[in-house]
């Protein structure tokens, strides 16, 4: 599954976010990809930041 994510770039507040989905009508919302086009993708992926501030996560 190709997913998009977002961040909370503040550390002194909770931020909430609103997610619009929009989808061919009859289509459905989440498609599974094969191996072969998520190789074809690796080039647009950002490596996660493992130095990202933990603070307000699971709070």
């Amino acid at each position: 599954v190709i997913h998009y994510s977002d961040g909370n770039n503040r550390d002194d507040m909770r931020c909430r976010f609103t997610v619009t989905m929009l989808c061919v009508p009859g289509k459905p919302m989440v498609a599974l990809v094969d191996d072969e086009e998520l190789a074809a993708r690796k080039h647009l992926r950002v490596p996660a930041d493992t130095t990202a501030p933990k603070t307000l996560v699971g709070e």
